[in-house]
Order: structure tokens, then C-alpha cells, then sequence
């Protein structure tokens, strides 16, 4: 099984002082999973495996993700022609609940080989901005700044952010596999935030 163990948000703060444009796109997965586009909440997947497609290209969102792998990841149990034909379905659902939202450039583009987010498209993710608040907590830390207003303030970002666990509640029973990565992200958060409170 070819499986991605690295793929993981990396911590980056280098990413909170820079001024951002407006983000067209809100996922919520701490605590839950909530989708919004330009506002509008996206409620209508169709299918498990089309939330988690989406959770799992946003965790990478800069790289193109090959289709045999995310096959593996997600089908591991069908033939290659019905798990292809499986990821092009949920690859459709994930299009149609977003095909109402007009003048919106497309979130996901893809080839006949790779599937990512289009590089295009400004998405904020609780959970990049919840690494992202620690990383500056710690780095500030590092340089005796911990006590300071800017520590206390990204400490309680991260805090805030955190609302409960990562897609709690959320389960593949048919794909063991990110089940397994799934698992490895919440503790990655939950052992994070507790370093950060001691």
C-alpha cells in the first residue's frame, strides 16, 4: 500500500505576518467538519469519502496528488477500474456542491494523472491556522518571549481554535489506511496543544 506517511501540515510562521488577501474558502475540521464558500455554508457532499478527499488535498494544497495514490488510500479493497471510477464519482460530488457559487474559481483542478487545490484559490483552514498560531508561540518561546503579549496573544489563538478533536467523530471503516493517517494528525494536534499548555 503506498501511503503517505509524512503528509502532515508543517509548522510555518513565517506565514502569520504576512497580510493575506481575503480567503474564498473556510474549512472547519477541529471539532467537526464545516465548509464555507464566500460565505455560504456547503453542506451537500454527497458522501463521506468526498469530505474526506477534500480534508485530505487541503492538508497538502500545494501538491498535486496522483490519482493511483489516492485510489490506494481511499479504494483499497476494489479493483483499480472500479476504484478509479470510484474517486471520478466522488470527485464529482465534491464539484457539484460547489457548482451553485458563481464567478468562484474552481477549488479543485485536476489532470488525467493528479488531483489538487487550485493554487489560484486563497483557503483558510482552522487547522493550519491552529499550527500555525503554536509555531509562533513556540518560536517566540525560543527567543525568551514567552510571558510576552505576542505569545500570550498566538497561545490563545490556537486555544480558541481548537474545538474539539480533529474530525471528531469522522471515520473510513472501508479505508483502514487513512484511518490510520487520520489518527496520526489527531494525536500530532492533541500532543501539539498540550506541549504548548505546560
Amino acid at each position: 500500500m503506498l501511503m503517505e506517511r509524512s503528509l502532515y501540515v508543517q509548522d510555518r510562521p513565517e506565514l502569520v505576518t504576512k497580510e493575506q488577501p481575503q480567503a474564498a474558502y473556510h474549512l472547519r475540521v477541529l471539532g467537526g467538519f464545516q465548509v464555507e464558500a464566500h460565505g455560504q455554508p456547503i453542506t451537500d457532499f454527497g458522501s463521506n469519502k468526498a469530505r474526506a478527499l477534500l480534508f485530505y488535498l487541503l492538508m497538502a494544497p500545494e501538491r498535486a496528488h496522483s490519482r493511483s495514490t489516492l485510489v490506494e488510500l481511499f479504494w483499497p479493497e476494489r479493483s483499480p477500474r472500479s476504484a478509479f471510477n470510484n474517486l471520478n464519482q466522488t470527485l464529482f460530488m465534491l464539484r457539484r456542491a460547489f457548482d451553485n457559487l458563481e464567478a468562484a474559481p474552481s477549488l479543485i483542478i485536476s489532470s488525467r494523472q493528479t488531483i489538487q487545490i487550485n493554487p489560484e484559490v486563497r483557503v483558510e483552514v482552522d487547522l493550519i491556522s491552529f499550527n500555525q498560531a503554536l509555531a509562533t508561540s513556540k518560536q517566540l518561546a525560543k527567543v525568551g518571549g514567552e510571558g510576552t503579549s505576542a505569545w500570550l496573544a498566538a497561545l490563545t489563538e490556537a486555544v480558541a481554535l481548537y474545538q474539539g478533536e480533529l474530525l471528531q467523530g469522522f471515520s473510513l471503516p472501508d479505508a483502514p489506511d487513512f484511518d490510520d493517517w487520520l489518527a496520526i494528525q489527531r494525536e500530532r494536534c492533541h500532543l501539539a496543544l498540550l506541549e504548548a499548555l505546560q
